[in-house]
């Protein structure tokens, strides 16, 4: 959904996609609660194949997606998108989009775009997330999500039971049936490459 700056003169376009594989299914029947493995492998960007190994840092509802867009205020019909102030999703960064920075409190934590927020990976005390990683500290494309996000929301009963972080495999389970529903979103963090 955002252009990812990897390196001066090399960046992989929004619209790119992301590809993997549902590794395994378990209903609610067997276990008590769903649960879903998945695998998200390599990016393709236009005729590129990127080959990745990414963990799931935080996942967002179609309802939450759509809020993080709207302006934090109130609509103003003379007021461009491009100008609103927004709430990021999992977190407390407001975005000024008008040429203001995106803030946590009285600390700036980065600074929009035209497509999203570029901003440095934080942890929140308790929160089981990392911060910075050493190969990927600067700041990062977020989208629509908070510097500190971690975590399921908008989903009652969805949980991230494993991010992936060693081997790649994210586990989602749910009590009611695990659906993930279009136009919902996921914040990976690439972590290395695959093999």
């Amino acid at each position: 959904m955002q252009q990812i700056r990897i390196t001066p003169g090399f960046s992989v376009p929004a619209g790119s996609r992301v590809e993997g594989k549902i590794v395994n299914v378990v209903p609610a029947s067997q276990s008590g609660e769903s649960q879903a493995t998945l695998r998200f492998d390599r990016v393709v960007a236009g005729k590129r194949v990127i080959p990745i190994l990414a963990d799931l840092r935080a996942i967002a509802s179609f309802r939450e997606v759509e809020e993080a867009q709207l302006p934090a205020f109130g609509g103003d019909r003379g007021t461009s998108s491009a100008a609103y102030t927004t709430v990021q999703i999992g977190g407390h960064d407001v975005v000024y989009r008008g040429g203001g920075p995106v803030m946590e409190g009285s600390e700036e934590v980065g600074v929009p775009v035209p497509d999203g927020v570029l901003a440095e990976v934080r942890s929140s005390p308790g929160s089981g997330c990392r911060g910075p990683l050493e190969f990927n500290s600067p700041p990062q494309s977020l989208w629509l999500f908070s510097s500190d996000a971690c975590g399921s929301f908008g989903f009652p009963d969805l949980k991230i039971a494993r991010a992936g972080r060693r081997s790649g495999e994210i586990v989602l389970t749910a009590a009611r049936g695990l659906r993930i529903p279009k136009g919902s979103g996921l914040l990976l963090r690439v972590t290395g490459a695959q093999p």
